[in-house]
C-alpha cells in the first residue's frame, strides 16, 4: 500500500515553531550518536491511553551539522519511522493502539513531527 502524503498544516493547540523543514540546524536530543548517523529521541503517541513506544529517528551524518540534522533531514526520518512501523504489520489505521501523533525531541521540548489524526505533517510544538 502506498504512504499518502501529508501536507502541512497549522494546529491551534500547538504553535508552529519557524517551518521546521526549511531549517538548515535543529537542535534535538539524541538517543545515539555515530561517525556515519546520528539517532533522534523520538516516541509515538498512542491514542488509546497506553503507553507511548519509543522511536529513534536514524539520520545520516551527510545531512547533519554536528550532530544536528537539517530540519528536512528529521522529517524525512520520522515518516521513514512510520514506514516501517507499518511494513512490520502494526497497521497504522487501526482502531486499538492506534497511534495520534510522532514527536520528537527539538530544542528541549517534544514537538509533533507529523500528526497521524489530520493526516499532517507538522513540526509543531507538543
Amino acid at each position: 500500500m502506498r504512504p499518502r502524503s501529508l501536507p502541512a498544516a497549522h494546529d491551534a493547540r500547538h504553535p508552529a515553531p519557524p517551518a521546521l523543514a526549511d531549517q538548515p540546524r535543529v537542535p534535538v536530543g539524541l538517543r545515539l550518536s555515530t561517525p556515519l548517523s546520528v539517532v533522534v529521541r523520538a516516541r509515538l503517541e498512542l491514542g488509546d491511553g497506553a503507553p507511548d513506544e519509543p522511536v529513534g529517528l536514524v539520520i545520516s551524518r551527510a545531512d547533519c551539522q554536528g550532530d544536528q540534522p537539517s530540519g528536512h533531514a528529521l522529517l524525512q526520518a520520522a515518516h521513514a519511522a512510520l514506514q516501517r512501523r507499518q511494513a512490520a504489520g502494526l497497521r497504522l489505521d487501526r482502531v486499538a493502539r492506534r497511534p495520534r501523533r510522532l514527536l520528537a525531541e527539538v530544542d528541549g521540548q517534544w514537538r509533533t513531527l507529523v500528526d497521524l489524526e489530520a493526516a499532517t505533517l507538522t513540526g509543531q510544538a507538543a
